[in-house]
């Protein structure tokens, strides 16, 4: 469908598919999916600017490039950021 998804659904995404498409770092994996369709050019763009947001500047802010840990968990950090927001605009 062409509904815009939300940053949740789109982390969502992220997470169900970093086994399969995670090597070295988080905007890879983001290059990945939309390469391979799992999202889309605005889709990938927007989770990159909060990626962006979230870090510091440098290409290996979410530790050794390549260690899956720190990037699952930043994923989960921001799932449970965007659950709460909706809870929150929901009520």
């Amino acid at each position: 469908s062409n509904a815009m998804r939300t940053q949740l659904e789109l982390w969502k995404v992220v997470k169900e598919n970093f086994d399969e498409y995670f090597s070295f770092g988080l905007c890879q994996l983001i290059d990945s999916l939309q390469y391979v369709g799992k999202i889309n050019h605005y889709e990938g763009n927007q989770l990159r600017e909060e990626l962006s947001l979230h870090g510091d500047k440098t290409i290996y802010f979410l530790g050794l490039s390549g260690n899956p840990k720190p990037r699952l968990k930043f994923i989960e950090k921001m799932i449970k950021k965007h659950s709460e927001n909706a809870i929150t605009e929901n009520k």
